[in-house]
């Protein structure tokens, strides 16, 4: 019954996704690493880099 009760606990623990990860989706190819989230963007940093001019963002320096 012990044994029982911790499998339970532990799958109901690992059972949940992290604390909005489901939310940190990239808008544009569903990526979850490297999102950009300031400003409500939620685009990964590769998407960004495609299409931040569309977007009306400058590059400055080169």
């Amino acid at each position: 019954m012990k044994g029982e009760k911790m499998t339970k606990e532990k799958e109901k623990r690992f059972s949940y996704s992290r604390k909005g990860e489901k939310e940190r989706i990239c808008r544009f190819c569903g990526n979850r690493h490297g999102v950009i989230r300031k400003y409500g963007l939620l685009i990964c940093r590769k998407c960004f880099r495609e299409k931040a001019e569309e977007l009306g963002f400058r590059k400055y320096g080169d």
